[in-house]
C-alpha cells in the first residue's frame, strides 16, 4: 500500500505540472484608443521680408497719365521688382487708374500697376503688304522684326532670324517699323561697344528709355539717340552697317544675298569669312 501511495503523489505532481504548462498566457491589453489625431504643430514663424525696391529705370519715369482705354491692345514696358530687366510685349488694357494701368497679356495673366509712360498704342498693321518689314509679336517672340511673308484675312506672317535660322510664324499683331526717336522706334545709342541698336520704350523730358538685347533698361540722353532705318534690299557689293550683340555697328560689304531681302553674307573690316546677317541688323549708315 505504500507503494501506491508514493505513485500517487507522483501521478499528482505531473498532473499539476502539465496543467501549469498547458495554461496559455493572456495577451496583451490593446493600445489605449485615441479619439483624436494629435495636434498638428503650428508653421514655423517667417520672417517679414523687405520688399523689392522697383527697378531704377521705372522709379524715373515720370508720372503720366495712361491714354488708352479698357480694351485697347498696347505695347508696355512691365518692371520687374528687384531687378533691372523688363518684360516687353503687347498688352490688352484691362484697368485704367490714372497714371498706372492693369494689362493682360494674350493667356490672361495680369499686370498690375504699370506706369503710363511705359504704355504706347499699338500701330495700324492694316496696310502692311508681302515685302514689308515690319514690327511683329506673338506668344514667345515678342521683339520681332521681320519681313511680311503672308498677308490673309487681315492676318499677317513675318519671316525673321530665330537663332541664326529663319523662322516663319502667324503674328498675333503686327505693324511697319517706326521711324525716327520715338517710343516703339529702333534707335543707336553709345554702349561701351560703341553704337548699339535697341527698341525706344519711352521718351519723357530729356531722357530715353531704352529695352536692350539683353532685356533690361537702360537710360540715355535724348540728345543722343539717332533713329536707324532697317529695311530689306541689299544688293552684293553694298557697304553696310553690320550690327552684332556684344560688338555694336561694324562696317561691313555684302558678299552674299543667301535669300533675298532676308539674310546676307557680310564680310566685316579687318575679317577673312564673311559673317551671316539678318536685315533687322544691317543699314545703309548710321
Amino acid at each position: 500500500m505504500k507503494r501506491s501511495g508514493k505513485l500517487a503523489v507522483v501521478l499528482g505532481g505531473m498532473m499539476a505540472v502539465g496543467a501549469v504548462s498547458c495554461k496559455k498566457e493572456a495577451p496583451p491589453p490593446p493600445p489605449a484608443r485615441r479619439d483624436t489625431p494629435p495636434p498638428t504643430p503650428p508653421p514655423p514663424v517667417k520672417k517679414d521680408e523687405p520688399p523689392k525696391a522697383a527697378p531704377k529705370w521705372a522709379a524715373a519715369l515720370p508720372a503720366k497719365a495712361v491714354a488708352a482705354k479698357v480694351g485697347d491692345m498696347v505695347w508696355a514696358t512691365i518692371p520687374q521688382d528687384g531687378s533691372e530687366m523688363a518684360r516687353f510685349g503687347l498688352y490688352k488694357v484691362d484697368a485704367v487708374a490714372g497714371n498706372t494701368a492693369t494689362l493682360k497679356d494674350g493667356i490672361g495673366s495680369l499686370y498690375k500697376d504699370v506706369p503710363g509712360a511705359a504704355i504706347h498704342a499699338a500701330g495700324d498693321g492694316s496696310k502692311l503688304k508681302v515685302g514689308d518689314a515690319a514690327n511683329g509679336y506673338a506668344w514667345a517672340a515678342s521683339k520681332v522684326v521681320g519681313l511680311v511673308t503672308k498677308v490673309e484675312a487681315g492676318k499677317v506672317t513675318l519671316k525673321y532670324n530665330w537663332g541664326s535660322k529663319p523662322s516663319e510664324k502667324l503674328m498675333d499683331h503686327a505693324e511697319p517699323l517706326r521711324a525716327g526717336v520715338t517710343p516703339i522706334a529702333w534707335v543707336i545709342y553709345e554702349s561701351s561697344f560703341g553704337p548699339y541698336k535697341g527698341l525706344l520704350v519711352a521718351l519723357e523730358g530729356d531722357k530715353g528709355w531704352i529695352h536692350t538685347d539683353s532685356g533690361h533698361v537702360e537710360m540715355h540722353d535724348k540728345t543722343k539717340l539717332k533713329g536707324v532705318e532697317l529695311k530689306p534690299g541689299y544688293k552684293e557689293g553694298a557697304t553696310v552697317q553690320a550690327y552684332g550683340w556684344g560688338q555694336g555697328f561694324k562696317a561691313g560689304t555684302i558678299a552674299h544675298v543667301a535669300e533675298p531681302n532676308l539674310w546676307y553674307k557680310v564680310k566685316l573690316a579687318g575679317q577673312d569669312q564673311p559673317k551671316d546677317f539678318f536685315f533687322n541688323d544691317l543699314a545703309e549708315k548710321l
